[in-house]
């Protein structure tokens, strides 16, 4: 395992929805934020990514939740870098409630690239010495997610705007959660507790794409799954599947 970092946050209101619950989009976003002031508090990481124009680039997130924080939550956050491969270096995340219960497990996959020539590279000794990464033992398998949906229960068109890019160019990988959110809307997350989130990341899309946001639903009891496609005309943009347990009592 690497280096440990961990911060204390409170939940605000600009990061949880209108039922004061975080945010899907919001929970990535503070993932990132606290690998990012770990990458700051270490400088050999960050002058060699700086000096050499690499960045980190997410492939995969997959979230296990056992419970959302809400708003005013103080919570811990919890990361470190846990091993890498060729291609890949992984992450864990944690969100840990006042009573020292696991709220939030994540595990993220991410690939370095260089900013200049838009190419994948493997992880560089400097990193891996820098956060006391492992080379890994156990091969670790991308979640494979259905290139096609067995049937289409809810189809939504998105424009990319100005505030869904980042500073890498393309749509932040927490926006298509934002869309995912919006699409399957207020009742939704009032009758059903997300227990599981897996999001793979393909094609980029770009300011002024036209994407298609394709939904599935499933029910086996309490049980219900969505499955989630996005694409457009440049390809795949992201398959993502989320487990749900039904809580309004309804079948």
């Amino acid at each position: 395992m690497g280096v440990r970092y961990e911060e204390s946050r409170q939940i605000i209101a600009s990061q949880c929805d209108l039922n004061g619950q975080l945010r899907l989009d919001a929970l990535v976003n503070i993932f990132l934020a606290v690998s990012g002031a770990q990458e700051e508090n270490i400088p050999a990481v960050k002058d060699y990514m700086q000096s050499h124009h690499y960045n980190w680039v997410i492939t995969e997130n997959q979230i296990e939740i056992n419970h959302l924080p809400q708003v005013n939550d103080q919570v811990r956050v919890v990361t470190q870098a846990v091993d890498y491969n060729r291609f890949f270096s992984y992450r864990s995340y944690q969100i840990i409630g006042s009573d020292d219960h696991i709220l939030v497990d994540a595990l993220t996959t991410f690939s370095l690239i260089d900013l200049e020539s838009r190419r994948i590279i493997g992880t560089p000794d400097e990193i891996i010495s820098a956060y006391s990464m492992e080379n890994q033992v156990q091969k670790r398998q991308r979640v494979r997610l259905p290139k096609v949906l067995d049937h289409v229960d809810q189809e939504d068109t998105v424009r990319v705007q100005y505030l869904d890019i980042d500073g890498n160019q393309h749509v932040n990988n927490a926006v298509y959660l934002r869309w995912l959110s919006n699409s399957l809307g207020k009742e939704w997350f009032q009758d059903h507790q997300i227990q599981r989130l897996v999001i793979n990341y393909d094609k980029e899309a770009y300011l002024g794409d036209q994407v298609i946001l394709t939904t599935e639903k499933k029910q086996d009891g309490d049980q219900v799954s969505t499955r989630h496609l996005i694409s457009g005309d440049r390809g795949r943009h992201s398959a993502v599947a989320i487990d749900w347990q039904l809580t309004s009592g309804e079948d």
